[in-house]
């Protein structure tokens, strides 16, 4: 069957073919969609035999070629399973060979046995593959792999503006601002390592910040063990329920040391023109055994200064009771000896000789 449109000249053009289970368009049947001269076959609907006695229905169109050469090519197939496909033979119940564009969003219901409620999507780079991502309305899942934003091989759990590290559970770059920002009113930024690792890492180039944290009116860091900074003023955590191994000090053995250490005025490499006062870790490491040979801990320096100075009070001390000591004994040897304004000297009387007496008189009184 044919529906044809007057051309005007009294000549019929075929617009419409309906052609029988045994045309050539397809062994279920077909339309076709021609131009009037029906020279041009521009598009096509066909059922195939799927086997099993099952039918496929393909759409095909035909390509622009400039002329009325080629034949309409399969766009989208509905299999006999109800399945759809578009650019492929569909093995899912939609199944695109190709890019999607929506100018609103794509609302689905939930993948089966994942997420919850509507808006749930399943990506997997493979098909079949228990590797990929779920995007639903709770937030996104990753099921293995990479997560890449501004980057195309993404090296940690998500690396954004550049590859980062496996080392990084998340990484953050761009050239002028922050790497990795946070906002909270309890944690802006939260790392935990159990292993050995960072919780939170952050690397400078230049004269940046590697890692920053401010507070209205809390802490602008807070480690988990009473380390913090609040303000400009940094307290290390120093609860006695913290430590353990107490060991009484010998002071004096201290005080030497600290006489000892080499201290000298000096500036970091990355800081010129900024200079501090100090020893080197290496020296400070090998007289206490403290810290490392690379660097040394706020506590340790400011703590063995106490002890030097409790040394030298009690070295003050021991001095004040020798000197009353001395004190005492010459008051005794005063009240014995005297000597007049003359020079003259007398034990235990009067002066009554006007010479000096001799130096060898004088050693025996």
């Amino acid at each position: 069957m044919e529906i044809q449109k007057d051309t005007g000249s009294g000549t019929e053009g075929v617009l419409l073919r309906l052609n029988s289970v045994n045309g050539n368009y397809g062994n279920g049947g077909s339309i076709l969609w021609t131009n009037n001269s029906d020279t041009n076959l521009m598009a096509k609907i066909y059922g195939i035999d799927a086997n099993g006695w099952g039918g496929d229905l393909i759409f095909a169109t035909k390509a622009q070629t400039g002329s009325s050469a080629g034949s309409p090519t399969e766009r989208m197939r509905i299999d006999y399973a109800g399945n759809v496909g578009i650019g492929v033979a569909p093995s899912y119940t939609l199944d695109v060979n190709g890019e999607i564009h929506g100018n609103y969003h794509i609302n689905l219901t939930a993948y089966p046995g994942y997420g919850s409620g509507t808006g749930s999507f399943y990506y997997s780079g493979n098909a079949n593959s228990s590797a990929g991502a779920f995007v639903y309305n709770n937030g996104l899942d990753v099921l293995s792999g990479n997560v890449g934003i501004g980057t195309t091989s993404p090296a940690s759990k998500l690396s954004v503006g550049g590859a980062g590290n496996s080392a990084y559970a998340i990484y953050g770059y761009i050239s002028d601002g922050y790497g990795v920002y946070g906002q909270s009113g309890s944690f802006g930024v939260y790392g935990n390592s159990t292993s050995g690792g960072y919780g939170v890492s952050g690397i400078a180039s230049g004269y940046g910040t590697g890692v920053y944290g401010q507070s209205a009116s809390g802490s602008d860091f807070r480690g988990s063990w009473g380390e913090s900074t609040i303000g400009a003023a940094w307290t290390n955590g120093s609860s006695r329920v913290l430590k353990e191994n107490f060991t009484n000090l010998d002071s004096q053995a201290i005080l030497g040391k600290i006489l000892q250490l080499p201290i000298t005025e000096w500036n970091y490499i990355s800081l010129p023109g900024s200079n501090f006062i100090g020893p080197m870790a290496e020296d400070f490491y090998a007289s206490f055994g403290l810290g490392n040979s690379s660097g040394i801990d706020t506590i340790s320096p400011a703590a063995i200064a106490l002890v030097g100075i409790k040394a030298l009070n009690e070295n003050l001390n021991n001095q004040q009771v020798e000197i009353a000591s001395l004190s005492a004994s010459l008051g005794s040897i005063d009240s014995r000896i005297t000597i007049d304004n003359s020079g003259n000297v007398g034990q235990g009387v009067t002066v009554l000789r006007k010479q000096p007496l001799s130096a060898k008189r004088l050693k025996t009184l």
